[in-house]
């Protein structure tokens, strides 16, 4: 008896608590990462509750944050809306068959079955691995935001299924993270244009590397030899 395949979900939610959560998490970010200063991260919080956030203890700048979204949420009621209606109605339609589209680009079988994805009004799009959870901005276009939901994913699953190999072949925490971050490159494959996304450009400080691998893509074509090579690569690329 053949056993049914399991669907593949994305949940989108409005949540102000996950955003206050963000903007706490920013606003007491202490250094930049992949080759962006910190102030790239926190300069969206407004400036006027920035230094507060910093310095109270996490609950109260929590609370504090909440007020501010709550506000700012009820603003863009509207548009939150929509975007969530129109991204509900694409995965709906077209989810399952693109997320296993970027499990095949893996080289595995999807991990997990329902994801979850909470509205930003940052630009900046956060996740939670161990919470299956990431944001997606409103203020992107929708060939953006479905980069993003793909792109996140992508993330989980390398670091569900690869983390452990790539520390033990060689690499160090951040050169991990750095070839995490450069094999979204995988997602400008010719598979996904068949679906309204936008193209994944990654940080400046992995183009380099994100060019190797999309060297080493069209050479390969077989996962674990192209993860092997891209080690190699990762080490040669990136200081540890």
């Amino acid at each position: 008896m053949k056993h049914a395949k399991r669907t593949l979900k994305v949940v989108f939610r409005i949540s102000p608590a996950e955003e206050a959560s963000k903007w706490v998490y920013f606003a007491k970010k202490k250094r930049g990462s992949y080759g962006r200063p910190v102030t790239w991260f926190t300069h969206e919080i407004p400036a006027a509750i920035r230094p507060r956030l910093r310095r109270l203890p996490r609950a109260r700048a929590k609370a504090l944050a909440l007020r501010y979204v709550t506000d700012r949420m009820t603003l863009f009621k509207r548009d939150l809306a929509s975007t969530q209606y129109l991204l509900d109605r694409f995965f709906s339609r077209n989810g399952n068959v693109m997320l296993r589209d970027v499990a095949r680009m893996t080289g595995r079988t999807m991990y997990a079955k329902r994801f979850y994805a909470y509205f930003t009004l940052l630009g900046i799009c956060p996740y939670d691995y161990t919470k299956r959870s990431f944001m997606v901005s409103v203020r992107q276009n929708m060939p953006k935001q479905l980069t993003t939901v793909c792109h996140e994913i992508m993330h989980f699953q390398f670091i569900h299924y690869y983390r452990r190999y790539c520390i033990e072949n060689g690499l160090s925490e951040k050169q991990f993270q750095d070839l995490k971050e450069a094999m979204t490159v995988l997602l400008n494959q010719r598979t996904f244009r068949n679906y309204p996304m936008a193209i994944d450009r990654g940080y400046d400080a992995h183009q380099p590397l994100r060019k190797e691998l999309k060297w080493l893509w069209r050479r390969t074509r077989n996962y674990d030899e192209f993860l092997d090579r891209s080690i190699a690569a990762t080490i040669k690329c990136l200081p540890a």
